[in-house]
């Protein structure tokens, strides 16, 4: 009776054990559920939430259950959480363009797709090993074709959830942005390993942590010992950061033109947009600090009395306002340029303080919908598109793109320093910020515009992006925007000086300051590389995965052939 006894209690405490293992099974074995919760889970990893260590969590559900259905519709669930990161990650674009906003968050969400059923197809269908060491590189190369892909929009990669973390903004200098991505996903890798190791009873649980521990220790030895950057003091810079609404920017510009009972309203708010600045270029000489360099953002200089031409001699009465409105300082002037063609450039401009154009950067990587039509020559219904933007937006978007980068020297009481100038969008590809270093640059300006971004998280997002340009390559990065952020970064990733108004907010208020931008820096493997390490992993696990099924396939090939009977 005690034996019956005890073998009944036995079977109700391992019925007991077992019951949390069958729930999270029947969970990570569901269609629905873990996509959804891991796409919530990165979502909240980026900004606004910015809780970026969800972000491993979130690849660990998706993948523990990819692993658990033997990559059964993997590919479906990789895009359901890609649309459930992308919807509300890039919500931003919906006031501008709403079906632009869905088509991104799709397009983006389909590589999620790719990297899933590529990850499937290879390591999880047929139940081979190494799924776990394979995500990591598989993501970044994926990662990787998002940067290029039809222009290229790698807005919201993994690793920018890392922003904030010693070791994954250290080691940037390593890999770039790429090798936190890396970090992060083969963490998730290596907890989705244990979770179904733990399900199945298999021995060695920690050890699918193993790729994991030794990527981050890569990392943090990198960070933890590398040459600290041997800095040098430069040029005091003052960022104006006025918040003119957009819409007001837009519907001036639009009246340049404008007819006769127009001039008054175009007069009356070209002054108020000029006002805004010389309001704070006021505030800069009240604090008697010494500035080398007075940055407006971009596309912040009012038509006067016309837009400016990319023939300086033409344009000579807004350079002297200009240097006039910033005293003994140069001046660094976000303006669109156009010629005689009417053609228009979205660009930068240095001014000396004596009013003489010393050079100047057009915008080289055009935002795709917002400033050009990629493709449009070759779509056969390019008049119709043409006329429904007309209508819809108020504009068709043909500005030109730059011929190249052009570093600009600054002289200044200190000495000379020579500047690499990124506008907006560009900030977003780090060939370009690396090509500018490369060519010379002793620190990079980011001069931006998101005041069509009011209220939302892009700023947020940007920063956290120039962030990890200022560590990848080792030098200083000034951002300049009429919103927010207005700030100056360290070479490893640091913010020295922000615009702060008095409640703590940095972005859509007016404000300025006035930093010190330290040059120098080190000369990181990823400014010497860039992204050709992590192309050679992704490509090199990606050859892992494909060939021996094409071997395989080639031995059944072979098998299936007739052969003649031997006499």
């Amino acid at each position: 009776m005690s034996v019956d006894g005890g073998a009944a209690r036995g079977a109700a405490d391992v019925a007991a054990e077992s019951a949390p293992r069958a729930l999270l099974r029947r969970f990570l074995g569901s269609f629905w559920a873990p996509p959804l919760l891991a796409g919530g889970l990165l979502w909240c990893a980026f900004p606004p939430l910015d809780l970026g260590p969800l972000a491993a969590l979130g690849w660990a559900v998706l993948l523990a259950s990819m692993r658990v259905r033997r990559g059964h519709r993997a590919g479906r669930q990789g895009f359901v959480a890609g649309l459930v990161l992308f919807v509300p990650g890039l919500s931003w674009i919906a006031p501008l363009v709403t079906g632009g906003w869905l088509f991104t968050a799709a397009w983006c969400a389909g590589f999620e797709a790719l990297f899933a059923w590529l990850l499937a197809r290879l390591w999880l269908r047929d139940g081979r090993g190494g799924w776990i060491l394979a995500a990591g590189p598989l993501h970044v190369l994926v990662d990787l074709v998002r940067t290029v892909a039809l222009t290229g929009f790698p807005w919201l990669l993994t690793g920018y959830t890392g922003w904030h973390d010693p070791i994954l903004l250290g080691g940037a200098g390593l890999f770039g942005v790429h090798g936190a991505t890396l970090a992060i996903v083969l963490l998730g890798a290596g907890l989705a390993g244990v979770t179904v190791r733990w399900l199945d009873d298999a021995p060695g649980c920690l050890a699918a942590l193993a790729p994991a521990a030794g990527t981050w220790a890569l990392l943090a030895a990198y960070a933890g010992f590398a040459v600290p950057p041997a800095m040098q003091r430069g040029p005091a810079v003052a960022l104006l950061q006025a918040n003119v609404p957009q819409q007001l920017k837009e519907q001036i510009l639009d009246a340049e033109g404008a007819e006769t009972d127009m001039r008054e309203w175009w007069a009356r708010h070209v002054a108020n947009w000029w006002g805004s600045h010389e309001t704070l270029l006021a505030q800069v000489r009240a604090a008697e600090e010494p500035v080398d360099l007075v940055i407006w953002p971009e596309t912040m200089v009012p038509p006067y009395p016309d837009r400016p031409t990319r023939d300086p001699r033409r344009s000579a009465r807004l350079w002297r306002k200009l240097a006039r409105m910033s005293g003994d300082a140069a001046t660094l002037a976000g303006v669109l340029r156009s010629d005689d063609l009417w053609r228009s450039w979205n660009s930068v401009v240095l001014i000396s303080p004596g009013g003489d154009v010393l050079g100047a950067q057009d915008k080289q990587h055009r935002t795709p919908g917002g400033e050009y039509i990629p493709l449009l020559d070759v779509l056969p219904f390019r008049e119709q598109l043409a006329r429904v933007l007309e209508e819809k937006a108020g504009f068709m978007p043909d500005l030109q793109a730059g011929e190249g980068t052009q570093i600009l020297t600054l002289r200044y009481a200190g000495g000379e320093a020579r500047v690499g100038v990124l506008i907006c969008y560009e900030s977003i590809f780090p060939e370009i910020a690396r090509e500018m270093v490369q060519r010379g640059a002793d620190f990079l300006v980011n001069a931006s515009n998101y005041g069509w971004f009011e209220g939302t998280a892009e700023m947020d997002q940007a920063l956290a992006m120039a962030v990890f340009r200022a560590s990848e390559l080792g030098v200083a990065v000034v951002l300049s925007s009429n919103n927010g952020h207005s700030v100056v970064i360290g070479p490893s990733g640091e913010r020295l000086a922000a615009v702060t108004a008095q409640d703590g907010r940095m972005t859509d208020v007016a404000g300025f300051v006035i930093a010190r931008v330290p040059l120098g820096g080190r000369a990181t493997p990823f400014r010497v590389y860039g992204e050709r390490p992590a192309w050679g992993v992704g490509i090199l696990w990606l050859l892992i995965g494909v060939l021996p099924r094409l071997r395989k396939r080639r031995r059944r090939g072979r098998s299936d052939c007739w052969r003649p009977s031997q006499s």
